[in-house]
This record gives structure tokens, C-alpha cells and sequence, in this order.
């Protein structure tokens, strides 16, 4: 009876203070089968989050090179491209076989002056779906993963233009050899704008003066100048196609606002045909609003003149002509009186040092008994400068003088910035003889 007295007694004590075996084991048992159960939500929770994460920079494009370079040939007529700009300008510097071949001819229209050009030029300007520059996109080899044949971008005439050239220039401007016809694609500075340049005139065979059409025709080629369709190709597929005339274009003039003229005595663009010499030739035209972005090199520019410490400026002026050698990303050096860009020697004119518009060997044959013994030194050491490669950083242009190895340029001050470029020089007004 005692016995039973005790188990009613703890029974009592353990209600009391709400102990229960059989409860007490049930409750750590479900505890025991909640625990692992939570932690398989929260997981199941976050591997959605970063599916969803990594679903999305998927299908933006927002990945590695790698993946990049792994974008398909367009399918025909998807829509990949778009004109952004067409400009048609005249008189640029082109050059060919070692000479020059445009010398801006002046004609006047009651107070105004301006050139008369020997080169047609476009700058296409083009967007597409890669998100990189055309330049940079081949043809797919699925075998190989890599990229071959790169973009061609070309100029087809249309029938009228066509006829029109066959009646001023007695050929078609676009098939002609001297032209440059963007084949392979030339890119500028922003990766997506190209240039294509036709050589309207022609030169006689010593190169120094061009033959160009009379006025009135060439007002005819520049009005019909848009009736082109601007043809893109990868692996000789078409992909994209433009009418010039319907799309967004502008033709070249420069304007009464956005040209600034220029009175130029400073003989650093000397060579021996007083090019730009203003005595001579009348003032210089330069247009202010020249879009820097689609400079390149062989282009005349009007700068002004870094000014630099502990040197003698004093008979530089404050703003100078120059030309552009030296692209953004490129080495310039300078070896035996030679211009080099990245280890190749520069194929233009004005890359040798030349007195008088003669070389070394024929000023040596025909002119230095005309002068004293330190005279013949000096100017064999000007024959034969040189300078160290200098890297041109981005957003600059190395400058040379034509005559630069007696001239104030950057070889002396290094690459110039582009914002200190005032404008392209486009001509110059009637002067004195042409």
C-alpha cells in the first residue's frame, strides 16, 4: 500500500513542475524531424535566387569574352545593323605610290573661298548587335571555334550616279584601282566608323600637280554623291545594305561659322612647294567643327602649341600646323633621318628628312659644295636624326611637322592631346600663284 502511495505521490510531483516522460520523449522526437526539414526550405530558397541570377546575365550577354567570340553568322534578312552616319567629304590627303596626290585647288563664290578637291570620301559609321567594333568580327567556324574572313564594307553606285561619272570623269570612281576601297574594313578611333576614300583627279607623271574635272562637274558628283547603296559583307554573305540617300547623311561643306582662315608664316611645313606657306598660297582654311573622332593619319591639323619648360619658344608661335603620323596605341621612332610606326618604315612622303623637297642623295650630288665644311655637318646630321620609340596613349596624336627635323612637334613635346587640336586644315584661299 506504501508502494502505491509513493507512485500517486511522484506522479503528483511531476505534474506539478509539467513533466511527462511519454511527452517529454514525443516532443524531442519532432524536434529531432523539424531541424533537417528547415534548412531543405532555406536551400531549396536560395539555388532558385541564383538560377534566376545566372538565367539572367545569360541572356544579357553579360559574360566573358569567351562567350562573346561564340556568337553565330546572322541569319539572312535579320536585321543586325544600322546606319548611324554617312558623311560624304571632299578633299582629303590620301596618298599613293610614294608622292602626293591632292594639292586643294581655291576657287571664290562671291565673299567666300574654299577648295576644289581631288578626293571623294565616306565615313560610314554602323551599329550592330555584337557589341564590339565590326572590325573585330570574323565568320564563325563551328570546327575550329574560331573567326575567319573578316567584314567587308563596299560602295555599289546606282545606275544614274554611274552614268553621271561615265559623262565627267569617263569611268566609274568606284572600280578604279587608285581608290581605297574599304577592303579590308579601315576602323577609326570609336571601332565602328570607316572610311572609304576614291580618287577623283588624277596626277601628271611627276605627281606635283593633279588633274581634276571643272567646277561645274564636280558640284555634279558631290550632289549625286549619296546615290550609293553602302554594302556589308562576312564571308562574302551580304548582311547589311544601305541607300545613302534615304539614310541618315550629311555631304561635307564647311560653313561660314566653323571656318576660321588663317594667316600661316611659320616655315615648319616647308618641303620646297610652299604648300602651306600663306605668302603664297593665301590664308589657310581650317574647319573648327571637324569631328576629331575621324582623323587620321597623312590629315593637316591647326593646334595649339603645348608650351614647354625651360625651352626657348620664342620663335614658335602659339598655335602651329602639323600632321598626324602616330595613331592612338601605335610606337613612332625615328631612325636615320627615317619615320618607323611599331618597327615598319611609314610609306608617305614626308618620312624621310628631305632640305629643299631633296633627299640625302640628291642634295649631297647637287648642293653641299655650295656651302662650308660646318654647314656640310650640320646638315648631314640633319639627314641623319633619329629618336627613341615613343608610345602614343590613347586620346593623342604624335605630330610631325613636314619638315620636322628642324621643327617644333612631338618629338620635342610628345603626343598631342586631342583637345588641343583647333580644327582641320581643309585648303586655303587664292593666294598668290597656284
Amino acid at each position: 500500500m506504501e508502494d502505491n502511495q509513493y507512485e500517486d505521490d511522484q506522479k503528483k510531483l511531476q505534474s506539478s513542475i509539467g513533466e511527462s516522460p511519454s511527452k517529454g520523449d514525443k516532443n524531442e522526437d519532432v524536434n529531432k524531424e523539424a531541424f533537417p526539414r528547415r534548412w531543405i526550405y532555406i536551400g531549396g530558397i536560395a539555388c532558385i535566387v541564383i538560377l534566376s541570377f545566372l538565367l539572367y546575365y545569360s541572356e544579357n550577354g553579360m559574360w566573358s569574352k569567351t562567350e562573346k567570340e561564340r556568337i553565330p553568322i546572322p541569319n539572312e534578312n535579320e536585321d543586325v545593323l544600322k546606319l548611324e552616319m554617312g558623311l560624304i567629304e571632299i578633299g582629303t590627303n590620301p596618298f599613293r605610290e610614294g608622292y602626293f596626290v591632292e594639292k586643294p585647288i581655291v576657287r571664290n563664290n562671291g565673299m567666300s573661298s574654299y577648295f576644289h578637291p581631288t578626293v571623294l570620301r565616306y565615313d560610314i559609321g554602323l551599329s550592330n548587335i555584337w557589341r564590339e567594333p565590326l572590325g573585330s568580327i570574323r565568320g564563325y567556324d563551328p570546327e575550329e571555334q574560331t573567326y575567319e574572313n573578316g567584314v567587308s564594307v563596299h560602295i555599289e553606285p546606282h545606275k544614274e550616279f554611274v552614268d553621271l561619272m561615265d559623262d565627267v570623269l569617263g569611268f566609274n570612281l568606284f572600280t578604279e584601282p587608285n581608290s581605297f576601297q574599304g577592303h579590308p574594313v579601315i576602323s577609326t578611333i570609336n571601332g565602328n566608323l570607316y572610311t572609304l576614300s576614291y580618287q577623283v583627279g588624277s596626277e601628271f607623271e611627276n605627281g606635283d600637280t593633279p588633274i581634276v574635272p571643272a567646277v561645274k562637274d564636280m558640284d555634279l558628283l558631290l550632289d549625286h554623291a549619296t546615290e550609293v547603296d553602302i554594302v556589308v559583307t562576312i564571308q562574302e554573305k551580304e548582311i547589311g545594305r544601305f541607300y545613302l540617300g534615304e539614310e541618315m547623311h550629311q555631304v561635307y561643306r564647311v560653313s561660314e561659322e566653323d571656318r576660321l582662315e588663317v594667316l600661316y608664316t611659320y616655315d615648319n611645313m616647308v618641303r620646297g612647294n610652299n604648300e602651306y606657306v600663306s605668302e603664297v598660297r593665301g590664308e589657310i582654311i581650317v574647319n573648327q567643327s571637324y569631328d576629331k573622332r575621324t582623323l587620321q593619319r597623312g590629315d593637316v591639323i591647326f593646334y595649339q602649341t603645348p608650351q614647354m619648360e625651360n625651352t626657348n619658344q620664342s620663335d614658335v608661335p602659339s598655335n602651329s600646323l602639323g600632321r598626324i603620323v602616330g595613331l592612338p596605341g601605335e610606337e613612332v621612332s625615328i631612325k636615320d633621318g627615317v619615320v618607323y610606326i611599331d618597327e615598319e618604315q611609314l610609306d608617305r612622303p614626308y618620312n624621310k628628312a628631305l632640305i629643299q623637297g631633296m633627299n640625302k642623295e640628291t642634295y649631297l650630288e647637287k648642293k653641299i659644295d655650295d656651302h662650308t665644311s660646318s654647314e656640310k655637318e650640320e646638315i648631314l646630321n640633319y639627314f641623319d636624326q633619329g629618336m627613341e620609340a615613343v608610345e602614343v596613349p590613347p586620346n593623342t596624336f604624335f605630330i610631325l611637322s613636314d619638315q620636322w627635323w628642324d621643327s617644333f612637334d612631338s618629338r620635342v613635346f610628345g603626343p598631342l592631346p586631342v583637345d588641343e587640336i583647333e580644327g582641320k586644315v581643309m585648303g586655303y584661299k587664292e593666294g598668290i600663284e597656284h
